[in-house]
């Protein structure tokens, strides 16, 4: 099985550009709502270079703020935006399979190319339509509330086996138990920075921690 392909979140804060910018992972993943007034261009010129980079929507972000979708305004920054991101990911409603489908089917109207998300324990009837579609790429979500990630390997496994046309993307995560025993095109997580914090006592040992967490990721990923 081939190294994973990994994606490092960036929200844009101090601590997380120092760390991109001493270690320069080739992947990082944005969120819409903390860059929407910013081009990926300016976010290259604050880094210092050139990473591939997966967009997320901000949808659940947006639900965490008790806010609505904001789709009209994501595709307007997608449309200035769009040469220099790698993938971007369909917005998507926490286990509402139906909204996530007809967000997924309105982007492809106006023209867009997202990569469609389904949820963990969703009916598999939704999967089956981006299948007819023709998708080849689905963002799997909603794993990170189970504790239990050899239920979430099991799960993934078996969608890779029942959808062989398929490559998948698991949204927030960073468990070996998950990059290591799934059949997985790649992933994204937050872990590095968020690890760095809680075991950090000042903030250069947190920054160094960063550092440390993000050359270890980068060593058993691509």
């Amino acid at each position: 099985m081939a190294p994973i392909k990994f994606y490092f979140v960036y929200n844009g804060n101090l601590q997380e550009r120092e760390a991109i910018q001493k270690c320069r992972p080739p992947n990082l993943m944005i969120n819409y709502i903390y860059f929407k007034n910013k081009t990926i261009k300016e976010i290259n010129e604050s880094l210092g270079y050139k990473p591939n980079f997966m967009v997320d929507s901000g949808a659940f972000t947006q639900n965490n703020r008790g806010e609505p979708p904001d789709i009209f305004g994501y595709i307007k920054w997608l449309e200035n935006n769009l040469e220099e991101m790698e993938y971007y990911i369909s917005p998507d409603v926490m286990h509402d399979g139906r909204r996530t489908y007809e967000n997924f089917v309105f982007m492809k109207e106006q023209g867009f190319n997202p990569v469609p998300v389904f949820h963990y324990k969703t009916e598999t009837e939704w999967l089956d339509k981006y299948n007819d579609m023709g998708e080849t790429f689905v963002a799997l979500g909603s794993t990170v509330p189970e504790r239990k990630k050899s239920l979430v390997r099991m799960w993934v496994n078996e969608l890779a086996v029942q959808y062989i046309n398929m490559n998948f993307h698991v949204l927030g995560t960073s468990s070996r138990e998950i990059i290591d025993f799934c059949d997985l095109q790649s992933c994204d997580s937050s872990g590095w920075i968020k690890t760095a914090n809680l075991r950090g006592s000042t903030r250069a040992e947190r920054d160094k921690l960063a550092v440390q967490f993000m050359r270890k990721t980068m060593a058993f990923t691509c």
